[in-house]
């Protein structure tokens, strides 16, 4: 057998292809950082769908998850408006929490203004 045949023979490109998924494992799972100008290799930060778990938590979850989970400090204001806003959609028109954002659509007009969804009665809760 030639040296070059040896070189590239079954068992030489089955190490190659175990050396590369490990290689490729650890670039998921870490990431290399510099700390007093040397190179280290950390575990990277837990995420989900690509956003830190905090920042996706802090986008996707409603004010009563985060009260029962004790996360107060990402309870902000506009939450409770958009929460009070879809139960009052929800018991005026039966609709979905993916409509409450097209809420002013359904408002009814009347005199005052004062439609299930309108911000004249969301002005007047109490948080």
């Amino acid at each position: 057998m030639s040296k070059e045949n040896k070189k590239h023979d079954a068992a030489w490109r089955e190490r190659q292809r175990e050396a590369r998924k490990q290689r490729r494992r650890r670039r998921k799972e870490y990431e290399i950082i510099f700390i007093n100008g040397r190179q280290k290799r950390v575990r990277r930060p837990p995420t989900i769908e690509g956003l830190p778990v905090e920042e996706f938590i802090a986008r996707n979850a409603d004010p009563i998850w985060l009260h029962q989970n004790g996360m107060w400090e990402y309870i902000t204001p506009e939450m409770y408006e958009r929460a009070a806003r879809f139960d009052e959609c929800d018991d005026a028109m039966g609709i979905g929490r993916d409509e409450v954002d097209n809420c002013e659509e359904m408002t009814d007009a009347g005199d005052d203004g004062a439609g299930p969804c309108s911000d004249a009665r969301l002005d007047d809760l109490p948080f």
